[in-house]
């Protein structure tokens, strides 16, 4: 049977399953809710998508600042654009875990 769950149930559900101290795959095993979908929405509803995309390339050839809540990441000029998307997933991973 196939429950359909407002925002606020999914963050309650969220918030329970931290508190339990139990892995995710553990608690929704226990609630009966496909894993993959537990992941896809807390991903979808902690998106913080008030990014501003900005090209590269125009960035590159100056240091810059980025800061994600406390956390802040600065670059030298010529970053690597791969290394600066993996060290921003981490850190904003971090924060929503």
């Amino acid at each position: 049977m196939r429950i359909r769950r407002t925002k606020d149930q999914w963050q309650a559900l969220f918030s329970e399953q931290k508190k339990s101290g139990k892995t995710i795959a553990c608690f929704c095993q226990e609630k009966e809710i496909q894993t993959k979908k537990f992941y896809r929405k807390k991903k979808e509803l902690n998106d913080t998508s008030s990014f501003v995309k900005i090209p590269v390339n125009s960035l590159r050839a100056q240091a810059i600042k980025i800061k994600i809540g406390d956390v802040t990441i600065e670059t030298e000029p010529g970053f690597n654009e791969k290394e600066l998307q993996t060290v921003i997933r981490i850190v904003l991973e971090a924060l929503n875990a």
